[in-house]
């Protein structure tokens, strides 16, 4: 090749390496000597990638602009091209001054006259490119890791159903929440009975990781504030960065960075309570799918108190049935449709000299043999006109 004796080219024309750069999307295109001495350098956004002009590049070794360990290996890249006149391909990361910087070159000798020792590299930067890589890697981990957590969450509704009681359901939710979901604190609050803009606590996790008893804990919700705007429908759950740490160094022991979420509970359409969730331990950034998390944990526990609550009720009203009918110095019992003992209360028992779970399941031809037929068209008549009664002697 004819050397550009205006440039200094020994070798390829500026009017070439401007093609090579535009047809092949190159950063740069280098011309080094064997010991990594930089010959010539064209390239865009030179200065501030390496903080000195074109012409100030020539003349510096790789040493002048890379870390020790990536400049050796350069050279050596550089000294092998030109032992062996073979080309050679690598890639790496480097700090400079605006950021780390993600390359791709391709050394190829030059091997015609004046550079006959001289190599020619092709280097493209890709750090855009690994960057949304590396976003893009994050995001599917994110991604699966959300999967899992759903996965585990299901789990965990499957395991508060069999909660005895709404109490239990809460301090389950509290530990399950830190354990298997991963958040840092956790809490179960509802509104009080009188002020529908006050929560009480139930239970918590402390700075410790410990499941405590919150019945004492609570506090008012800010009318127009971003859990009031939640409890009115109208966010599906808030998320909050405070700039300081709470007066509460007990409570609260942060210095900065503390951030917490939330979603209420609800019944028909109607809120009466929240999952908090909060990161007051390790001060992690809490994301948008965490407290998207913490919104299908409240709408599944929403549902398990509201249907425990319901079976509470309906035990107690069963519970309050049997005390009245118990009392009453009458045989009382109920049969279905075919005949069969439902309930019955302890006068039958008495009278029958039977326990009562004999009784109940047992048909009016197993315990009145002689008059179950004339007794079962009497049911089917109270069925059939809803009312009537039934006298069994």
């Amino acid at each position: 090749m004819p050397a550009d004796s205006q440039d200094g080219w020994p070798c390829p024309t500026e009017t070439l390496i401007e093609a090579i750069l535009g047809s092949m999307h190159l950063s740069a295109v280098a011309l080094f000597d064997s010991e990594g001495n930089i010959l010539h350098f064209h390239g865009d956004q030179t200065e501030k990638r390496y903080g000195a002009s074109l012409d100030k590049l020539r003349g510096k070794n790789l040493h002048d602009f890379y870390p020790p360990e990536i400049a050796e290996a350069r050279i050596a890249s550089i000294s092998k091209v030109a032992e062996t006149g073979k080309a050679v391909r690598e890639s790496f990361a480097v700090e400079l001054s605006t950021g780390e910087h993600h390359f791709e070159i391709t050394t190829v000798p030059c091997g015609n006259g004046d550079c006959e020792t001289a190599v020619l590299s092709f280097i493209r930067d890709v750090t855009e490119q690994e960057q949304a890589l590396t976003a893009l890697t994050a995001r599917e981990t994110t991604e699966r890791g959300f999967r899992s957590k759903l996965q585990e969450l299901h789990e965990i509704v499957i395991e508060l159903a069999k909660a005895d009681s709404v109490d239990e359901m809460c301090r389950m939710t509290v530990e399950y929440g830190h354990d298997r979901l991963g958040f840092d604190g956790v809490s179960v609050f509802f509104f009080a009975e009188d002020d529908p803009l006050v929560f009480r606590g139930t239970y918590a996790i402390d700075h410790e990781g410990k499941v405590i008893d919150y019945s004492q804990g609570g506090h008012r919700v800010e009318e127009g504030g971003p859990t009031h705007r939640v409890i009115q429908g109208l966010d599906p759950y808030w998320l909050i960065q405070y700039e300081r740490t709470s007066p509460d160094k007990k409570m609260w022991p942060v210095a900065g960075g503390y951030m917490r979420a939330g979603a209420a509970l609800w019944d028909a359409g109607t809120p009466f309570g929240m999952v908090t969730i909060n990161n007051w331990n390790t001060l992690e950034p809490i994301t948008q799918q965490h407290a998207e998390l913490a919104r299908l944990l409240a709408a599944q526990l929403g549902h398990l108190i509201v249907r425990k609550r319901a079976e509470e009720a309906l035990l107690a009203s069963e519970q309050r049935y049997r005390t009245v009918v118990n009392g009453i110095d009458h045989p009382v019992f109920i049969l279905n449709s075919d005949g069969v003992f439902e309930f019955a209360n302890d006068d039958l028992a008495r009278r029958l000299e039977l326990p009562l779970d004999q009784i109940v399941g047992s048909s009016l031809w197993d315990l009145f043999p002689d008059t179950a037929d004339n007794s079962k068209e009497v049911i089917d008549r109270c069925c059939s006109e809803g009312r009537g009664s039934i006298q069994l002697s």
